[in-house]
């Protein structure tokens, strides 16, 4: 009880006098970026998902990536499903924690295996951080289109190629969640 109490205190309190966005700006994206050899010509918000905040970006000698920014003001989404899932199912574990660098390990970590095993996925080409509380996952763009954006009747082909990527999956044994 006192644990408990002590949580719900401190969530309020910092409800009620804020704190301060951990989120990194598009100049601090880019600048954290070029340090590492990237340089962007052009950097877009797309989404923000429990997963992280997504963004187009062109780099200057014209390649397309895609941006997944980690901080710490996405810290905990998805808990509650999480919770959901794993009273619901017998072995649902969900993901490997809910902190930003666990996120951040799992996201590389999967990628890097995908690519070791030679599975058409967005290649990742950076891991970054950005600060002590924001991380940047740079990935080069696979070009595609995503299922929902496809008519409401998917077609033999598209459903083959999509089991077929699984598959490749299941036998390097990458289980990615997602």
């Amino acid at each position: 009880v006192s644990v408990s109490s002590g949580w719900a205190i401190g969530l309020l309190v910092r409800y009620v006098l804020g704190t301060e966005t951990s989120r990194p700006s598009g100049h601090d994206i880019a600048g954290h970026l070029a340090a590492g050899g990237i340089t962007l010509a052009r950097l877009r918000a797309v989404e923000i998902t429990a997963s992280g905040r997504r963004y187009d970006a062109t780099t200057d000698d014209g390649r397309e990536l895609e941006l997944v920014v980690l901080d710490r003001d996405l810290e905990g989404a998805g808990l509650a499903a999480d919770i959901y899932r794993s009273l619901r199912l017998r072995d649902a574990q969900g993901r490997s924690g809910t902190s930003m660098r666990s996120r951040l390990d799992r996201a590389a970590l999967i990628s890097w295996a995908a690519q070791a095993a030679g599975i058409d996925a967005p290649r990742l080409i950076a891991v970054t951080d950005i600060g002590v509380d924001a991380a940047v996952l740079a990935y080069e763009r696979v070009p595609g289109r995503l299922f929902t954006d496809l008519p409401s009747a998917i077609g033999d082909t598209e459903l083959a190629g999509a089991w077929q990527l699984v598959g490749q999956l299941q036998r390097a044994d990458i289980v990615h969640r997602a």
